[in-house]
């Protein structure tokens, strides 16, 4: 039996630094048949260019699909573009700052392959390198987490599975369409749609170097602004998750929405500077009845 086509979506924007070993690594798959979709979100230092000139030297048995955004959409719109412009049953992520291993697409393929109609989501483990591919942090992805858990739990600890690493079914888009567009990144949104759709696979093998400071990976403690930024995009991917959920329906959704819509409330009183005042002299237990008549309101 022939193997089914597997697509990678290789998103990129202003990477010129790192772009050409992350080139060299996915067209140097062994999966086959493959088709490799590069998408570029209008970079501003060249990087296109030198994808299309490392693809024009190309000669190997891949399809290989260049093309770019019509403005600057983020990482979301990006790789939403790239997918709209696949055809494999299984979509494999790679970013411009990252390196995948020669096997990996054939290792995450076989994994799905074992039950293509549950396996929705797939990730590996993972290590972090510097510029010069000296390995930094080793298992930087190193263990499942509890994405198994049901999904009220899933939505209150807030899990994912980082997007650099994973690989996911067509059949997350065909259900729940693009990733919303207010999303501030897909890691946690393509968990949740393909926890509820099946399962959430986890490979006990690395197969994916990160580099640093990128797209995809970062550490460290954060200053108020990098706080702020970071409360500000668990804002937005809870709205992301409420527009999922009109595609949903399991045993406890109404708390679940009610949940998201608490956290995106909570964001709103602290982007107004009103947020640390009520916290301050509002009694705990009536948080949450203050919150929901507000959230209509600010």
């Amino acid at each position: 039996m022939s193997n089914p086509l597997v697509s990678v979506v290789a998103i990129s924007y202003n990477q010129v630094d790192t772009i050409e070993p992350a080139v060299r690594a996915i067209l140097a798959q062994t999966y086959s048949p493959l088709q490799i979709v590069f998408s570029d979100d209008c970079s501003t230092d060249g990087t296109l260019d030198l994808i299309e000139t490392l693809v024009a030297e190309y000669d190997g048995p891949h399809e290989v699909i260049v093309t770019k955004t019509h403005r600057n959409l983020g990482i979301v719109g990006n790789l939403n573009h790239g997918i709209e412009r696949t055809t494999g049953e299984l979509i494999v992520q790679q970013n411009g700052d990252d390196i995948s291993l020669p096997h990996r697409v054939a290792s995450l393929a076989a994994e799905w392959q074992k039950d293509p109609d549950r396996n929705l989501l797939l990730y590996s483990k993972c290590d972090a390198v510097d510029y010069d591919g000296t390995i930094i942090h080793k298992d930087y992805i190193a263990r499942k987490s509890a994405l198994e858990l049901p999904i009220p739990e899933f939505v209150y600890k807030e899990l994912y599975a980082g997007g650099a690493a994973t690989a996911y079914s067509r059949r997350i888009f065909e259900h729940f369409g693009p990733v919303p567009s207010m999303a501030a990144v897909e890691d946690h949104v393509l968990p949740f749609r393909a926890r509820y759709l099946g399962d959430i696979c986890f490979i006990d093998e690395t197969l994916l170097h990160l580099r640093p400071n990128g797209l995809s990976w970062s550490e460290g403690a954060l200053d108020r602004s990098a706080k702020r930024k970071q409360e500000k995009r668990r804002a937005l991917n809870f709205r992301a998750y409420l527009v999922d959920l009109d595609k949903m329906s399991f045993e406890g959704k109404s708390a679940v929405s009610r949940y998201c819509r608490l956290q995106i409330a909570k964001d709103r009183l602290n982007n107004s500077g009103l947020g640390r005042a009520l916290w301050s002299v509002v009694p705990k237990r009536q948080l949450k009845s203050i919150l929901v008549k507000l959230n209509g309101r600010l």
